[in-house]
């Protein structure tokens, strides 16, 4: 065999040896999956309460016209679609948080869209309830946070990131001190925002930085989400990796 002969067989070895083997069980690819299935569930309009039972995760979408900051955000999701979220969330069953076993036939899911709702009517000034629709999937307890990092990390969903503040509950005792979130200092409208202090930052700063951030979002995500996965799965970002091979030991989301 010619030197040049062997130096492309060596090649074509050293080629094949770094394919990194699909595993279908792999946590990004159970995310991944996950996250398709969401995609195929109904689209409920905010207005509607969820009418199944369980938890699960849920997204949440925008298609208004009258908050011009989140036009992009419309764009996506016109002609009655819902593609890209404004936000994501989960709700576990009671007493999952410490390790107790529940019924599942519960309406927590409901509960926590509708808590959702509650919070856009208050924002009356930017937005009708209408504006808003949802998907949510009831699932087995055990994948609920694996299935919303997947989805975090694959939309990064304006209020998730960079608009803090839309799930939070009201402040407990001895928390009144602390800074109102950027959801409340945006969009206002909400009695537990009134304890907190301002944040050194105005709506209208808020609402330019907006534009800018969603200006710059890739929105274009591939239709098969598994594939997406697949092809990054050698040289993606280790952040990306910690976030889903962690998510069981890490504590529960804040929604």
């Amino acid at each position: 065999m010619s030197n040049r002969t062997s130096a492309a067989a060596k090649q074509k070895r050293t080629e094949i040896s770094t394919v990194v083997p699909f595993n279908p069980l792999e946590k990004r690819v159970l995310g991944a999956s996950i996250a398709e299935v969401l995609l195929t569930t109904p689209i409920y309009p905010l207005s509607q309460a969820f009418p199944l039972r369980g938890p699960g995760v849920y997204a949440i979408y925008y298609r208004g016209t009258r908050f011009a900051p989140y036009a992009a955000l419309a764009q996506r999701n016109a002609g009655g679609k819902a593609v890209w979220p404004i936000y994501v969330g989960q709700d576990l069953p009671s007493g999952g948080r410490r390790g107790i076993e529940t019924d599942n036939d519960e309406s927590s899911l409901r509960n926590r869209l509708q808590k959702h709702g509650r919070s856009i009517k208050a924002a009356a000034s930017d937005f009708d309830i209408e504006d808003f629709c949802y998907r949510a999937l009831v699932m087995d307890d055990a994948f609920i946070r694996l299935a919303e990092t997947s989805l975090l990390v694959l939309y990064k969903p304006i209020w998730n990131n960079y608009v803090d503040g839309f799930g939070n509950n009201a402040p407990g005792s001895g928390r009144e001190a602390s800074k109102r979130s950027r959801w409340d200092t945006l969009h206002g409208g909400r009695s537990q925002a009134e304890v907190h202090g301002d944040r050194g930052e105005t709506r209208e700063q808020l609402m330019a930085a907006i534009a800018q951030e969603l200006s710059s979002t890739n929105f274009d995500v591939p239709d098969t989400l598994i594939t997406a996965f697949g092809q990054t799965i050698s040289n993606a970002p280790e952040h990306m990796g910690d976030l889903l091979t962690d998510v069981a030991n890490s504590p529960p989301a804040q929604t």
